[in-house]
């Protein structure tokens, strides 16, 4: 496992080692990640490898897309344990890294933001980007933005024609996200709109002017607080961005707890008699299932209250005649 060390003067996680020029550090940073490279319009995108039932691939047990994978660019599961359930709780220290370390070329002109956090009870009501790229300078040149006294998410980056170009989606659907349970978000950024899906449905799609190419002279945060840049207590399970606005749609939710997928299973038909003889167990055919990774769920309903039992025998014909007598 490489060694990483954080440096207090730009607060990022860097390799110990130096790169010696730009061409050497791209090499590098395809070689580590043993990533295929992938033209997206005007930049090089490495591949993500999707495995798992969460995923919409037909026919196919696992893919790679083109994408970048925070989670791994980051270096969190080295940084950060991991908890049960595969998931990292930040809010401890400043996931920061230098952008030319994550995006060498900036971002494709369309791609897909997705992300499976739960908000902790500290966190709920606080306003924080879940992830944004600044220039040298501080200036915003794109972020998602979780207002959570307001119930909304926003979309900015860097416009073209202005200075900022945004989207800022809250309407009854979305406050469902502010809660503290596991959720899918993806946004997805096409030329001229950005669209919305919470926890694989589609919430709302709003027009977008122009955005200019970002400046990767900066830095990429994940899980800063808006007004003073303080980490944000979070729980985080995966954070991707794929290099194709439309695959915001390869999600199919499985690994929630609340698991929308379809999963049946085939069982006899059940008895409608009540017989005092013990019953063998009712057989499993041999159906297909969903086999999904979630997480434990909460705890169900009581059942229905069961038959009234026999009636017990009375008082007197539990006392012995010697017992009456005294």
């Amino acid at each position: 496992m490489p060694f990483y060390k954080f440096d207090d003067d730009t607060m990022v996680f860097s390799k110990k080692e130096e790169y010696r020029s730009e061409t050497d550090r791209l090499v590098e940073w395809f070689h580590n990640y043993n990533l295929a490279l992938y033209s997206s319009k005007n930049v090089l995108c490495p591949n993500v490898r999707l495995e798992g039932s969460q995923y919409n691939i037909p026919k196919k047990a696992s893919s790679n897309i083109p994408g970048f994978d925070l989670m791994e660019l980051f270096h969190v599961r080295s940084i950060i344990e991991m908890k049960d359930g595969g998931f990292v709780r930040l809010g401890l220290m400043p996931i920061v890294q230098m952008t030319k370390d994550v995006f060498p070329q900036g971002l494709p002109d369309e791609y897909a933001f997705v992300a499976t956090f739960k908000f902790r009870k500290s966190s709920r009501r606080e306003d924080w980007y879940i992830w944004q790229i600044i220039d040298k300078y501080g200036i915003p040149q794109v972020s998602i933005r979780l207002d959570g006294e307001n119930k909304a998410v926003e979309y900015n980056a860097v416009g073209l024609r202005k200075d900022a170009v945004r989207a800022v989606f809250k309407n009854r659907e979305v406050n469902g996200l502010f809660d503290r349970n596991w959720h899918k978000m993806a946004l997805s950024i096409q030329s001229d709109r950005v669209s919305l899906y919470i926890d694989c449905k589609l919430i709302e799609t709003l027009p977008l002017e122009e955005r200019e190419n970002i400046n990767i002279q900066g830095k990429t945060v994940i899980g800063k607080r808006l007004y003073d840049s303080v980490p944000i207590d979070f729980d985080l399970q995966r954070i991707v961005i794929y290099c194709d606005g439309k695959d915001a749609e390869l999600e199919n939710c499985c690994d929630l707890p609340s698991n929308p997928c379809q999963i049946t299973l085939a069982t006899q038909h059940p008895l409608l008699e009540i017989s005092t003889t013990p019953q063998p167990p009712a057989e499993v055919d041999s159906a297909k299932t969903v086999n999904c990774s979630c997480h434990k769920g909460e705890k169900g309903d009581h059942g229905i209250p069961g038959f009234q039992g026999p009636r017990g025998p009375k008082v007197y014909d539990l006392i012995t005649p010697e017992e009456m007598g005294q």
